[in-house]
């Protein structure tokens, strides 16, 4: 490799695996719903989601909650056309899809919406993923910055 490639080369690797780690970052939290009986026939729930390690959390409010669904969509899963499968909750102003909880849930939301429970929580994690992605971008930048601090001092850069 020439003198001129090689930084280049080095600057191209070590910016995808901080590019992989941020993204470990963004997707490493969890997600959860937690709903109330306010009254014998209305109920409220939240959805938080915590992103970037847990540090950012976005709450969205859903009022008079009806009924939950699992909504069929066409998708892709290797290259091939199939059906997915995500989360409804019908609120009275019209349905929310959260990407962060399962469509699974959805049997459990109707179960609480007609049992008189007082409330309902569920918790989902996507620490899992956002480590993978971590870990593989945190491999990257030490291979990478390895070589590259080693060449700077063999003089190479």
């Amino acid at each position: 490799m020439n003198r001129l490639a090689f930084p280049f080369a080095f600057l191209f690797a070590f910016s995808i695996g901080c590019l992989f780690f941020i993204i470990g970052m963004y997707f490493a939290g969890s997600s959860f719903l937690s709903c109330e009986r306010v009254e014998l026939t209305q109920v409220n729930c939240t959805i938080t989601e915590h992103r970037w390690l847990g540090l950012a959390t976005d709450a969205t409010p859903l009022t008079h909650v009806e009924r939950a669904e699992r909504e069929s969509y066409d998708c892709k899963k290797n290259k091939r056309n199939t059906t997915c499968y995500r989360l409804v909750i019908v609120t009275k102003n019209g349905g929310v899809r959260p990407n962060s909880l399962s469509d699974g849930l959805a049997v459990e939301i109707n179960q609480f919406l007609t049992s008189g429970q007082p409330t309902f929580k569920a918790e989902e994690s996507d620490w899992l993923g956002g480590i993978i992605f971590m870990g593989a971008g945190g491999l990257t930048m030490f291979v990478f910055g390895s070589v590259g601090v080693t060449a700077l001092i063999k003089g190479q850069f």
